[in-house]
């Protein structure tokens, strides 16, 4: 039996297939989860138990002290490099702000005292840098200015004090690869451009009241600038090479109220002064064969700087030389052994110039000069013989000079100090004695000394010295991690049915390995480490082919080369040695077809070509020399479709390009050479190839364009520019946009970033033609650009975390239209502050894992459904507001596997299981009105459910009496139809995609004639004079009145009363059933006429109506809302039922109650 208001039919068909929760080519996908996780992560196994640290450490930097306070910046895994402080004691030594929360590097630099606060230069990687500042507090460390929010990889340099202002010199939004000049007052309002100048960054030097770059434009080329600090006074020096070549001054040093610097000088040395002005800027020549001046450095009013003597080609005599600016006044301090190859850096301190001399036969050590001849001779032979102590990073503490050098008797983690002679050139102590030791970053933090030192087991830390070796000691172990089992690669994933395969590089001791899990502790095994020397490299592009894993490894007896594993440490083995000993880096698996792998390799003779492998060494082969000879046509960037391989590579004729194999020489073929001639068409940073519905697309550049999107089905006339997303030369895809390789497809269609030159960077979609290819919306108006990140597909929505730019790290979803893209979560207070990716769904759940920020509980494990609200974290690894840094998710078997380190094990693997959902089943559901009058339109809707359904959805409606149609949509759709006479219709719809039929659903609605009542909208009727009107929900149903007038009294009446007008009123569904009483009441309205009442002496103000109750006549007059109009001539009564009725006159009543009369 049909419903009459609404019935859900279940899927009749139902066509693709359900992977992972991902419908391919069907309508249905899991809708989501209210809680994904079923957890809780644990970890899988604490692999690395040991401190293997000698080569890591916290590596501070950058000290800068103002007041009590040094500030510094530190590296830890779980949060990258960032700002720290210290007050020279352990527990007054912490992390000031981790700007970029998490284990990304915040690339602080730069720091400087302004007026007694801290400024300096912070970022993302890929982002603009910004200006800072703090007061040493974390609340009061705050962003002063991003100077360029829209320019990806802009950074700040050469922060200077002068004249009461803060200069800097910051990437230029006009100049690519040039810098303009800044100031600021420590204020966002007050940070601005003081000029366009297209400078470099040989530095900015105060001298004579002036600030003194090297900058330039077209029509000079890069010369000499200076700057007031205003934009008029911001000027070219003087033209030094006339016209666009530019002299490009370098090592600008300040002497005084003179600057100099070098530049070309016709062959006279090199050597320049300015006072400012452009007479005032003028070579100072130096003695015929003396060129090349370098490490220019003031000592007591004069200039000293290193120079070389020509005295045969590749014969340079190195000297350190010195000037007062004048021709007469340069003259050669001393020359040394001609086996230098380069000028002895210099450096000034305390009155006296401090330099390294390599000669034959002390190597390289310490010296010593006050300008002299006789004055300037070796400090001391730390290291006696020709092998050299190697002095460095010499720092002035309150007169004595300090720096790190080696005697040869063990590392270079030896602290030294000297007071100027041989006899005070000591030993303070050596805080390591392994090769692995050194320090670095030297300091005077008021008296003290501060530096990082490594003492060669727990890497380079923070540490002080007061000059003594008692008082050298290590102020703060800054991350004193437990041994770490992921720190150097990023480990590689692959999963064989529910075993994951895993790398690593830092296992036994360092040496990398590959290991595979169940997700348990004793499942978790080391199937094979591999020996390597020096540098290491886990093994790489772990593949599952056919059930065997294949990928490649490094050791020092064939170098790097294919393997392949059954899951055994015995049958983990090398597949075969093609180039002993060959360790190139470009070597990486391309795709597979059924057992066999394809990917590059050199075999010393053919250069970096594709190969091929069916895991046998006599199968292992080269496909074909693309490039012929032992040139490289270094294959990459590939993907495989239809058994077929796609991948870039470069003939040597045609420039790197599209090209296709079917695993033979023959079937290898350049698909299209899309730039003609021998130029690049593909770009090795922006290929980006990816499939969907049987076509490739990829960034390429044809030579007019620029980056842009394109297609190809495999053949050169089917390989084309799908858009010219930037017109012109210009490049919809850029070096910050993300690549194509991650995106998902909904609905058929690709979701990337890209910039047409006008919005910025902005989610587009694309069905594969030039008119289906489209910004979905401009998030943010203008050329600033949303900046996406990459994007990820849930349900039927994808996901994205913006970037850079002027809204970063803030969570995003869209369905394809302006209305659907919408933020859901962004960055507000301690609750959240930071999100970040990688965003990676969870099987059937519904949700997306990601690593995000959260003021109390650090970096961790969060979980989002595309909500606000569903949008929480998931487990606070490491308790509180320290920081599990969790990333590298890799999903297999309803697992998420991922690296994270709780602060007792240190970065190991880790597991949360995630329960899958049973998908809802597809439908479509029907709905309209119960009722309708005759000829009236009447409105139907169909919704498709769940909301996984892929669109586009044709409608096909059927409606008794009515014509056909067809509509083609979303999930819901509309129609409208009329009927002109009265019954009961019947209405279907069937819903259908590209999957085949969703589901159908039958409804009926009942047309009634005008007169009736119905449900939805109540109805009025008029008999002779008597209306009666009922309101909407009256009835349940529709019904039809009757109306009846019998002639005669009737039943009799009281005494006095005489009979106007008597009838019966009768209600009945139109199924016939009677109906006596009502959900609402109704209203009575009955006219009658003066002559009447005279006639029957019936005086008005009497009247009244009155019902029968099965044994009486029931008075109904006073009740509310009625009463006699005698104007009119009409009485008005509401009342909830049918029955027999009569209207009355006689003598007037005065009882305010209902009278039964007898």
């Amino acid at each position: 039996m049909m419903r009459s208001l609404r019935r859900t039919l279940l899927l009749i068909t139902l066509l693709g297939l359900v992977l992972s929760g991902t419908l391919i080519n069907g309508p249905l996908a899991a809708p989501p989860a209210a809680n994904a996780a079923a957890g809780p992560a644990s970890l899988v196994k604490d692999i690395n138990t040991g401190q293997n640290r000698e080569y890591f450490g916290s590596l501070p930097d950058g000290f800068l002290t103002i007041g009590t306070t040094t500030y510094f910046t530190a590296q830890l895994d779980s949060t990258g490099s960032e700002l720290w402080k210290t007050d020279r004691t352990a527990n007054g030594t912490m992390l000031l702000k981790d700007i970029v929360p998490g284990p990304d590097s915040s690339l602080t630099s730069q720091l400087t005292n302004f007026n007694g606060t801290l400024f300096f230069v912070a970022g993302r990687p890929a982002g603009p840098s910004g200006l800072w500042k703090s007061n040493g507090t974390n609340s009061g460390t705050v962003l002063v200015k991003t100077v360029n929010p829209t320019l990806a990889g802009t950074w700040i340099a050469d922060l200077r004090v002068f004249n009461g202002a803060l200069y800097f010199l910051a990437s230029s939004p006009v100049n690519s690869g040039t810098y303009d000049l800044w100031k600021s007052d420590g204020t966002a309002n007050g940070t601005v451009l003081v000029k366009q100048v297209g400078a470099s960054l040989a530095g900015l030097v105060a001298a004579n009241g002036l600030l003194f770059m090297a900058a330039g434009d077209a029509s000079t080329g890069v010369e000499l600038w200076k700057s007031d600090g205003t934009t008029n006074g911001t000027v070219l020096v003087k033209d030094i090479v006339p016209g666009a070549v530019g002299s490009y001054p370098s090592d600008l040093t300040a002497v005084g109220n003179t600057l100099y610097f070098v530049a070309p000088n016709n062959g006279n040395g090199g050597l320049w002064k300015s006072d400012g002005s452009t007479n005032g800027t003028i070579p100072v020549d130096l003695p015929p064969g003396i060129r090349f001046p370098t490490g220019l450095t003031g000592l007591n009013g004069a200039l000293v700087f290193g120079a070389k003597r020509y005295v045969d080609l590749g014969a340079d005599v190195p000297g350190l030389w010195k000037s007062d600016g004048t021709t007469a006044g340069t003259a050669l301090i001393k020359e040394f052994d001609a086996s230098i190859v380069t000028a002895p850096p210099t450096q000034s301190l305390n009155g006296a110039l401090y330099f390294n001399v390599a000669d034959s036969a002390t190597g390289l050590e310490l010296w010593k000069s006050d300008g002299t001849p006789a004055g300037t001779a070796l400090l001391k032979d730390i290291c006696p013989g020709p092998n050299g102590s190697g002095a460095a990073a010499l720092t002035d503490v309150n007169g004595t000079i300090f720096f790190g050098a080696s005697d040869c008797s063990s590392g270079y983690g030896q602290l030294w100090k000297t007071n100027g002679t041989a006899n005070g050139t000591v030993l303070v102590k050596a805080i390591g004695t392994s090769n692995a030791a050194y320090m670095s970053g030297l300091t005077n933090a008021n008296g003290t000394l501060l530096f990082a030192g490594d003492d060669g087991t727990i890497g380079p830390e923070l540490w002080k010295s007061d000059g003594s070796a008692n008082g050298t000691v290590l102020i703060k172990d800054l991350d004193p991690d437990a041994g770490n089992s992921f720190e150097r690669d990023p480990p590689s994933f692959a999963s064989i049915g529910t075993t994951v395969f895993f790398t690593n590089n830092n296992t036994v001791g360092t040496q990398p390995a590959l290991w595979k899990t169940n997700g348990t502790a004793n499942g978790t095994v080391m199937l094979k480490t591999f020996t390597v020397s020096g540098s290491t490299v886990a093994p790489y592009d772990l593949t599952n082919v056919n059930g065997t894993l294949f990928f490649i490894a490094q050791e020092d007896a064939t170098g790097r080369e294919l393997w392949k594993s059954d899951g055994s440490a015995n049958g983990t083995v090398l597949v075969k040695d093609i180039y002993p000993l060959y360790l190139t880096t470009q070597m990486t698996i391309l795709g597979s077809k059924n057992s066999t792998v394809f990917f590059t390799a050199n075999d010393g003779v053919n250069g970096l070509e594709l190969w091929k492998s069916d895991g046998s060494a006599n199968g292992t082969v080269m496909v074909k020399d693309i490039r012929s000879g032992p040139g490289d046509s270094s294959p990459g960037y590939s993907v495989m479709l239809n058994g077929t391989l796609y991948f870039m590579a470069n003939d040597g004729v045609n420039g790197l390009e599209l090209w296709k194999s079917d695993g033979t020489a023959n079937g290898t073929v350049m698909v299209k050479d899309i730039r003609t001639g021998p130029s690049d068409g593909t770009n090795s940073s922006a290929f980006w190839p990816t499939v969907l519905n049987g076509t490739i697309y990829f960034v390429a550049n044809d030579g007019t364009h620029g980056d842009e999107l394109w297609k190809s089905d495999g053949t050169a006339n089917g390989t084309l520019m799908v858009k010219d997303i930037n017109p012109g030369a210009g490049s919809g895809f850029d070096l910050y946009v993300w690549p194509l390789f991650t995106l998902p497809d909904l609905n058929g269609q690709l979701f990337f970033t890209a910039n047409d030159g006008t919005h910025g960077r902005e989610l587009w979609k694309s069905d594969g033609s030039a008119n289906g290819t489209v910004i979905v919306k401009d998030a943010v108006a203008g050329a600033a650009g949303l900046n996406p990140g990459a994007p990820v597909k849930l349900g039927t929505n994808v996901l994205f975390v913006t970037n850079f730019g002027p809204a970063p790290g803030e969570l995003w979803r869209s369905d394809g239209t302006v209305a659907g893209t919408v933020r859901f979560k962004a960055p507000a207070g301690a609750s959240f502050q930071y999100m970040a990716g990688p965003l990676t769904p969870l099987g059937a759940s519904g949700k997306a894992a990601l690593a995000a920020y959260d003021g109390a509980y650090g970096w961790e494990l969060w979980q989002t459904d595309g909500t606000d609200v569903g949008t929480t974290l998931l487990q606070d690894i490491a308790d509180g507001p320290a920081s599990s840094a969790a990333q590298y998710f890799f999903t297999a078997s309803d697992r998420l596997y991922f690296t994270a380190d709780d602060i007792t094990h240190g970065y190991e693997l880790w597991m949360l299981p995630y329960a899958a959902v049973t998908p809802a089943t597809p439908m479509v559901t029907l709905e309209g009105p119960q009722t309708q009058l005759v000829g009236t339109a009447v409105s139907f809707s169909a919704a498709v459910s769940p909301a996984s359904v892929q669109a586009p959805v044709t409608y096909a409606w059927q409606a008794s009496g009515q014509s056909p149609a067809q509509h083609t949509g979303a999930l819901t759709d509309t129609i409208v139809f009329t009927w002109n006479v009265p019954g009961t219709q019947t209405i279907t719809v069937t819903a259908s995609n590209a999957g085949g039929v969703v589901g159908t659903d039958t409804i009926t609605t009942t047309i009634v004639p005008p007169g009736d009542v119905t449900p939805e909208q109540g109805g009025s009727v008029d008999f002779a004079g008597a209306t009666i009107t009922f309101p909407p929900g009256a009835v349940s149903e529709p019904i039809t009145l009757t109306y009846s007038a019998p002639a005669g009294p009737g039943h009799p009446l009281g005494g006095g009363d005489r009979l106007v007008r008597r009838f019966t009123l009768e209600a009945h569904t139109l199924s016939g059933q009677p109906v006596t009483q009502f959900l609402k009441p109704y209203t009575l309205v009955l006219g009658y006429d003066d002559a009447t009442l005279a006639a029957l002496g019936v005086a008005e103000a009497g009247l009244n109506v009155a019902f029968w109750n099965g044994s009486a006549w029931v008075d109904l007059l006073p009740c509310a809302g009625c009463g006699v109009d005698t104007v009119n001539n009409r009485v008005t009564i509401v009342l909830d039922h049918f029955t027999e009725f009569v209207l009355i006159g006689g003598a007037a009543r005065w009882l305010y109650m209902p009278i039964a009369r007898r």
